[in-house]
């Protein structure tokens, strides 16, 4: 039966039936992304591109809608504002962990089609999979997680996950903790070198998902974010950022 004031019709499956939503095109990204080795950087990117495109849309349907209730033109502007600030943050967190003299050998392994292939999909898939992953339902879970009172942790994460919804979440919703959460398994994500960068990325974005109340701003500023990181990438020669 679904709680007092809610809609009957409404989809209320638990969080532990919506994981796989977001979690299968997520897992099929970085699964495939990591046959680099076997099957060489450009099919291992184009597969993983479009795998996790195929189950994104295949999925889409039980994520969290990506608009909220204000303007979808101005989340995409204030979103594309956001994605350059993140780009620079990116680069001046991550410039301390990284050498600068292996970009140029490291060019010398990248092909114009995986340059292409991997900037395609950084900028089209990646934003789609990472977004509604880390800023709605991990950020979801430990905020309602938070906010359960039942005794002993355990006992909290088997309610969150077996008896609520994300998709019962208002808009926007977030606490520093849920934020912070969020924030550390994105940055578990990337390589060790890039948890720094990655954590104040992460916090970047939970600051755009509260202040704009939707997933459409922090999609579009992540697929700002690399494709302004992939030009300045290509054009410079600094590969360790890449």
């Amino acid at each position: 039966m679904p709680p007092p004031g809610t809609d009957p019709t409404r989809d209320l499956r638990t969080n532990r039936e919506l994981a796989l939503a977001y979690l299968a095109p997520y897992l099929a990204y970085v699964g495939a992304s990591g046959l680099q080795a076997s099957l060489g950087r450009t099919p291992a990117y184009l597969l993983a591109g479009l795998a996790a495109g195929a189950l994104w849309l295949w999925f889409r349907t039980l994520q969290r809608p990506l608009r909220g209730p204000r303007s979808p033109a101005l989340s995409v502007v204030v979103g594309s504002a956001v994605g350059l600030l993140g780009t620079a943050l990116w680069v001046a967190l991550l410039a301390p962990f990284v050498a600068p003299s292996t970009g140029s050998g490291d060019a010398d392994r990248w092909p114009l089609a995986a340059r292409i292939v991997r900037m395609a999909s950084a900028t089209l898939v990646v934003p789609l999979v990472e977004e509604p992953l880390m800023r709605s339902f991990v950020l979801g879970l430990a905020l309602q997680w938070q906010r359960t009172r039942a005794e002993g942790w355990l006992a909290r994460l088997d309610h969150v996950l077996d008896r609520q919804s994300i998709r019962e979440l208002e808009p926007g919703a977030c606490s520093l903790g849920a934020a912070l959460v969020s924030s550390c398994v994105f940055a578990l994500g990337h390589a060790p070198h890039e948890w720094a960068a990655a954590l104040g990325y992460g916090g970047l974005m939970c600051t755009l998902y509260v202040g704009r109340r939707d997933l459409l701003s922090c999609i579009i500023a992540h697929a700002v974010s690399n494709a302004a990181l992939a030009l300045w990438v290509l054009h410079s020669g600094r590969f360790e950022f890449w």
